[in-house]
């Protein structure tokens, strides 16, 4: 026994097979994309936490998937000028504290060198450099040495 295909439906399985792998096709993109607005929301919660380092990695990782999404690049660039404006503010922080040390070693001499006051003062510049450095940016650092 023969069968014979028509015109209409070898175009019909065409047309429905095309379809298919289209549709396929979308579901998958659609997935991606519902996967990189995952990875950015993650990215936005860290960054709320002034977890920097974290959210520019995962909007990195949003990038690389849909790397035109104006909401993600905004975003990088928005945590990025946090960033550096923290690590300006952080360094202005350091500078005083140097300048504050400078100011003791010059204060703190001949009768005035007392060692009371020394450990006074060495100990509020101390607790001072420790809150600079338990600020977001410098968490990760593993130390952060201060020449005296």
């Amino acid at each position: 026994m023969h069968f014979k295909y028509s015109t209409i439906t070898i175009q019909f399985q065409t047309f429905f097979i095309g379809n298919f792998y289209f549709i396929i096709i979308k579901i998958k993109k659609m997935a991606t994309q519902l996967n990189a607005w995952k990875i950015f929301l993650r990215g936005r919660i860290h960054e709320e936490k002034q977890q920097f380092e974290e959210a520019l990695s995962l909007y990195d990782d949003a990038l690389k998937i849909d790397p035109e999404n104006l909401s993600f690049i905004k975003a990088k660039f928005n945590a990025t000028t946090s960033v550096v404006k923290l690590n300006m503010a952080q360094k202005i922080q350091l500078d005083e504290i140097k300048k504050e040390y400078e100011e003791l070693g010059k204060s703190l001499t001949g009768e005035n060198d007392i060692p009371e006051v020394w450990v006074k003062e060495l100990s509020s510049l101390l607790n001072r450099l420790n809150e600079v450095e338990s600020t977001p940016l410098l968490k990760s650092i593993a130390g952060v040495s201060v020449v005296w």
